[in-house]
């Protein structure tokens, strides 16, 4: 919903989510997609860490943008 946009809820539960998985977990790395048009999901995925990788194909549209995360302490 609006009202719950840039409050940085995304962020901070992408992070806790990510340090779980990594510590926890133990895993090596951590994939995200989305569309080319989903800017917000980008900015939240560069703010975590994660490079991402532009597919300049339309299809399909749920990897557009592929953001790629490696644990820093792979165990």
């Amino acid at each position: 919903l609006p009202r719950y946009r840039r409050r940085g809820y995304a962020s901070e539960s992408g992070g806790a989510l990510i340090e779980w998985l990594f510590s926890t977990l133990r895993l090596r790395q951590i994939v995200a997609t989305t569309e080319h048009s989903n800017l917000a999901s980008q900015r939240t995925m560069e703010k975590l860490g994660m490079t991402l990788y532009r597919n300049p194909n339309r299809e399909p549209a749920w990897c557009q943008v592929v953001g790629q995360l490696a644990n820093p302490q792979p165990r």
